[in-house]
């Protein structure tokens, strides 16, 4: 599901669809896929395919970065430090920075 889902993405076999990315991520997402979740965080965030929400996009990055997402975990930290879904805090951004930061260190080279 969610490489159909980047197909429409990208528009490749066909028109660029948002929105049906961003259906076919959610379901993809709910399934329990952790880049679909981090997908379904960024589409929110940006306004894709999706009526933008902050609150929503946090939700779906914690999700994906409490199962070792460190793009998720990234994200997290850029939306605490800017304060877009949850109040600015400095620390919990810097915290998150931290635990990404941690888990590239510790993924394989490929």
């Amino acid at each position: 599901m969610a490489e159909l889902a980047a197909l429409y993405e990208k528009g490749l076999g066909g028109p660029q669809d948002p929105a049906e990315a961003f259906r076919l991520y959610r379901a993809a997402a709910t399934a329990g896929d952790q880049v679909s979740m981090t997908k379904v965080a960024y589409f929110y965030e940006a306004g894709l395919g999706v009526r933008q929400d902050y609150v929503e996009a946090l939700r779906w990055y914690k999700k994906s970065a409490d199962r070792g997402d460190a793009t998720a975990m990234r994200q997290l930290g850029r939306l605490y430090e800017s304060g877009r879904g949850v109040p600015k805090n400095a620390a919990e951004a810097r915290q998150w920075y931290a635990k990404a930061a941690k888990r590239e260190a510790s993924e394989p080279i490929r």
